[in-house]
């Protein structure tokens, strides 16, 4: 008994489920209905047209580049951020000129002292022209 007892429940539960399916009532059928779409045309004319696409972004150069200056001397201001736009001759910084006049003092002596010396040796080409004629 104990042995046919899980058959007995096996067949009662298929019997049951075939009860349930014969016996439940039918749907009635749905047709589908096609969906209506407004839409609006328009006339087509030619016309030269060409696509733009606006974007938004930040450009980066692929190498950094060391900025370097002539002369040395402190910094005053600096001109540009990090990371901005700059175009070649621009101005980077603004240097103290306070460390600059000693040494533009010195090269304008230097300069007013080979004008000197150059009137000075014109003098003495002529001088000696003279005397070897």
């Amino acid at each position: 008994m104990k042995r046919l007892l899980p058959f007995v429940i096996l067949a009662v539960a298929i019997g049951g489920f075939m009860l349930l399916k014969a016996t439940r009532p039918v749907p009635p059928a749905i047709t589908p209905q096609e969906r209506v779409w407004h839409v609006e045309t328009l006339t087509v004319q030619p016309a030269d047209l060409r696509p733009t696409l606006t974007l938004y972004g930040r450009i980066e150069a692929p190498d950094r580049v060391r900025a370097s200056s002539p002369v040395s001397g402190r910094v005053l201001e600096v001109l540009v951020r990090d990371g901005e736009s700059v175009e070649a001759g621009q101005a980077l910084a603004r240097l103290d000129p306070r460390d600059l006049e000693p040494r533009l003092a010195q090269a304008r002596a230097d300069v007013e002292r080979e004008k000197v010396r150059y009137k000075s040796d014109q003098a003495a080409l002529v001088q000696e022209r003279r005397l070897v004629a």
